[in-house]
């Protein structure tokens, strides 16, 4: 082993590092951005920042490693969710305006962009490639709020203080049973 391999190595990991302290202060700011747009009180712009932190880290991260696109954003944007209805305890303002701006860096605007090219350049299948990834994406966002929102709803609901993923499910379908019999 030579001590440029080892000098090249160390420069990997360190900008490594650095592009995950990049990425982190980026969506930090364009929380905090994004919720001084969408006219959020100044005391919900720090907690914006951070809930959008957790989530587009946890997004990087899983699609940096690997995870399809669609299911790393689902899960980031899962995060945001329940991050959010964990905050909004403290912060007394409604959960959307938790949720939007920290969820809004995840939208694809390069796909969307890809998209609309490769449509301008009469390449049709790539642009509908492109442009299903895009809808799967903001679907996958949707689907993330719209699950943290029903998780948090029921379990608070029924007066849960403890977090168990998804229990309310059981006893919904144990009461469809009941009817079907």
């Amino acid at each position: 082993m030579t001590f440029d391999s080892v000098f090249v190595g160390v420069r990997r990991r360190a900008s490594a590092r650095l592009i995950r302290r990049w990425d982190s202060d980026h969506s930090f700011c364009g929380g905090c951005g994004l919720a001084i747009v969408y006219n959020c009180t100044w005391r919900n712009v720090l907690p914006v920042g951070v809930i959008a932190v957790i989530g587009n880290e946890l997004h990087l991260l899983l699609h940096n490693g690997g995870v399809p696109l669609p299911l790393a954003t689902f899960l980031g944007a899962l995060a945001v969710g329940l991050s959010a209805s964990i905050a909004g305890r403290w912060i007394k303002d409604a959960r959307v305006a938790l949720t939007v701006p920290a969820v809004v860096m995840m939208v694809p605007g390069l796909s969307a962009l890809e998209t609309l090219i490769y449509f301008d350049r009469g390449e049709i299948l790539k642009g509908l490639s492109a442009g299903v990834l895009v809808g799967f994406v903001v679907g996958s966002i949707a689907f993330g709020l719209a699950a943290a929102r029903f998780h948090y709803s029921a379990g608070m609901a029924e007066g849960v203080t403890t977090w168990k993923p998804f229990h309310h499910l059981q006893a919904n379908l144990l009461r469809a049973n009941y009817w079907w019999t």
